[in-house]
């Protein structure tokens, strides 16, 4: 089978500490043919110059390499499409300007969509938790459409040919309403069981590494920007798509809305009572996490933080004991 043009495609902002890492981490992809396509979203930190002195000294001669500095700063899901536009793999695979892909990352994500005959929309591998000297955190799990976790997933094309090239929501992180576009496309959903990636904590939107209650925050609020994309890509759409599956999405998407606006209320609300009435219809819904998290959440704020930074700094230690 003829080996399809697969597009690595790197994202930066800022990473200044980290883009040497993982330019070098691309350009040791051991997978061919294959274009490098690099996105800085306007870095104030001096980076791009110094991005392109690495790519000019540093960049393979058998790979296509593009580089694209946005004037003004766009936001993750919207740099992620103008990456994708520039892009013209049959496949696309991410990668933060933080992260280290392992050099067979391609290699082995390309020889299972062969395998599957190109039906895979989405590919995704498990990876490593690493800090933010590099130091390792421990196991990643493979992520999924429902948990989707962009760093450690590929995506076929027409996730980005199918639907609108502007973002309604374009400070969203590109992962949830990717994830949703495969869903809609209903094609095979592949996981490699392989860690390809060192996937940082401590930098972007994990820079609060060992404090609970902030990330936790970011992430739900992005989450419900995601899910305006999510409509706003199914509107665009649904003449394609039977008027069964199309209702069937968008109620799927007005239950995660709902859970995500109640879940806010119950981490961030100053109401007890509030709070209280949020944990109850999270049980309520099925939607039932670490109990111990739950009921945290309902203690004063200060001592709320404390037990929680305290649950996350011994989880890290453990995943880092069980490396």
């Amino acid at each position: 089978m003829e080996r399809p043009l697969v597009s690595f495609c790197l994202l930066f902002y800022n990473h200044r500490r980290w883009f040497g890492a993982a330019l070098e981490a691309a350009f040791a992809q051991t997978y061919r043919p294959l274009e490098i396509v690099i996105s800085d979203d306007a870095s104030t930190d001096g980076s791009p110059e110094l991005i392109q002195d690495y790519v000019a000294a540093h960049a393979p001669p058998d790979v296509t390499v593009i580089f694209n500095r946005n004037e003004k700063n766009l936001g993750i899901l919207a740099n992620w499409l103008k990456t994708a536009s520039l892009s013209h793999g049959e496949l696309i695979i991410m990668a933060g300007g933080d992260d280290i892909s392992l050099s067979e990352r391609t290699e082995k994500i390309v020889s299972a969509w062969l395998a599957d005959g190109k039906r895979a929309v989405v590919i995704s591998h498990a990876g490593y938790r690493i800090d933010s000297k590099g130091r390792s955190l421990g196991p990643l799990p493979a992520p999924s459409t429902k948990q989707p976790l962009g760093a450690l997933m590929a995506w076929r094309r027409d996730c980005y040919t199918a639907f609108p090239p502007e973002p309604v929501s374009p400070r969203c992180v590109e992962d949830v309403p990717f994830a949703k576009r495969a869903l809609m496309l209903g094609g095979d959903e592949l996981v490699i069981p392989d860690r390809l990636v060192k996937y940082r904590l401590g930098s972007g939107l994990t820079s609060t590494l060992h404090h609970h209650r902030t990330p936790v925050i970011k992430s739900w609020r992005l989450l419900l920007s995601g899910l305006d994309q999510a409509e706003y890509d199914l509107a665009a759409i649904a003449d394609s798509l039977l008027p069964e599956r199309v209702e069937a999405f968008r109620k799927a998407f007005a239950r995660e809305r709902v859970f995500a606006e109640n879940h806010l209320t119950l981490v961030e609300s100053p109401s007890f009572r509030a709070r209280w009435r949020a944990l109850r219809k999270e049980r309520m819904m099925g939607y039932w996490n670490s109990r111990v998290f739950m009921y945290a959440y309902l203690l004063p704020r200060r001592i709320g933080d404390w037990v929680l930074d305290t649950i996350t700094r011994l989880n890290q230690l453990r995943r880092r004991l069980l490396r």
